[in-house]
């Protein structure tokens, strides 16, 4: 499933369960952590380290942590990791066309000229 296809429907969901009360803001965030990939969760955990928030009952964090703040930034990076990507795709296609064009030249004969 698409990153903002979850992110939408994660938060659909669980405004619901905290408004029931099912759901704590703590365990929000946690659940969000664990469906995240493994590298973008580790840039996530360093986002939440940055802004020293709390992301359990044993953490050294002292800041309640801001769900829409950190929404934001998942959406950010997944945003960033999709550029990246494209970038990379590019660079690689204009490096191969460079490269051709490198070769093509270096075996043609040199034209004499009259």
């Amino acid at each position: 499933m698409d990153l903002n296809a979850y992110i939408v429907k994660f938060t659909a969901i669980t405004n619901s369960l905290i408004a029931k009360h099912a759901l704590s803001d703590l365990d929000r965030v946690g659940r969000l952590l664990d469906g995240l990939q493994p590298e973008l969760r580790s840039r996530v955990l360093k986002f939440c380290a940055k802004k020293s928030w709390r992301l359990s009952a044993h953490d050294t964090g002292t800041e309640e942590p801001d769900f829409d703040e950190l929404k934001e930034f998942v959406l950010t990076e997944a945003k960033a990791a999709q550029k990246q990507t494209v970038y990379n795709k590019n660079a690689r296609s204009a490096r191969v066309a460079i490269t051709s064009s490198l070769r093509l030249s270096y075996h043609q004969k040199p034209r004499r000229h009259l």
